[in-house]
């Protein structure tokens, strides 16, 4: 993303890159978010991005960038992490995977808690205790394992085995979850994601790699990424909890309104299920037609 959720000495260096390299070389942003900016440097985000193609990933960045910063021609696309992986209808790489990790398909749920967590919440404690609450109730009131998966491990300070290993020490010796750890290719992490009953995630692309498999995804939103990829782009609000601030953590909010939505999703599975599939393979052909038109626009350019 190019937004201020993020550090902005490195958007600053970003556009100030694009900005330079526009006029020597066609640049092309494709399947970004971008946005929002403070009011003092929205001049140098129109400056850098004037005169750029840009290919967004959700109908909220085109808006965006049209109405508050003043760009033209923007293209809405969708998320480029919707398309399948390749080899994504390889059985053995997804039989081995599920194997050694002793999963059966439908009888876990994912969760993905983000090391991001400052993003969310300023206190680590609470931001993990919500998920306690989340996973004591799975284990209440349904027989689904439950599987932590990290998403992103680097920097190390983000990590999400972070959050894991604390979640870990909550809950000791407890055989009906799985902690995972290791490192593993896109793919093999897809069909975790994409074989479980549903996930819970705070990263955003844990949400996109299950939904590209055709199964619920509860997302914890900390920015406007979420509504615009999930809930515009993809039609899907109803499976976003906001989550952007401290106060929604410590009085319980985040985790009370993900519960909700775990009964909302189980007692209405072929329903949004369905929803997804339809959702998705249209998110498919946007990209596919992005593809083939930035694929036109070099051919045209040579």
């Amino acid at each position: 993303d190019l937004s201020e959720y993020y550090p902005v000495e490195a958007l600053k260096r970003e556009l100030y890159k694009m900005n330079y390299i526009k006029d020597k070389l066609d640049v092309i942003l494709v399947g970004q978010t971008i946005g929002p900016f403070k009011e003092e440097r929205k001049r140098l985000v129109k400056d850098s991005l004037s005169n750029i193609k840009i290919y967004s990933r959700d109908p909220w960045t085109k808006e965006y960038l049209e109405n508050e910063i003043g760009l033209k021609g923007i293209i809405t696309s969708s998320d480029l992490a919707l398309l399948p992986l390749p080899g994504q209808n390889d059985n053995k790489v997804k039989e081995d995977i599920m194997r050694n990790y002793g999963l059966i398909s439908e009888e876990y749920i994912t969760i993905v808690p983000s090391g991001l967590y400052k993003s969310y919440c300023e206190d680590e404690e609470t931001y993990v205790n919500n998920f306690v609450d989340i996973i004591n109730y799975i284990k209440k009131t349904t027989n689904y394992k439950i599987v932590l998966l990290p998403h992103v491990l680097r920097p190390h300070f983000v990590d999400d085995r972070n959050i894991i290993k604390k979640l870990e020490e909550k809950f000791k010796n407890d055989n009906r979850i799985k902690y995972i750890y290791d490192k593993m290719s896109p793919l093999q992490a897809r069909f975790i994601l994409g074989n479980g009953k549903l996930t819970i995630t705070g990263r955003m692309h844990g949400a996109i790699n299950t939904l590209q498999m055709r199964k619920p995804a509860i997302s914890i939103s900390y920015s406007v990424k979420y509504d615009g990829v999930i809930g515009k782009d993809l039609g899907l609000s109803e499976l976003i909890v906001k989550g952007d601030n401290s106060e929604l953590w410590t009085n319980k909010r985040v985790s009370n309104d993900t519960i909700e939505k775990i009964d909302f999703i189980l007692s209405n599975y072929s329903d949004i299920a369905n929803k997804i599939d339809n959702s998705v393979k249209e998110s498919e052909k946007n990209i596919i037609s992005m593809i083939k038109d930035i694929a036109n626009n070099i051919k045209g350019d040579k």
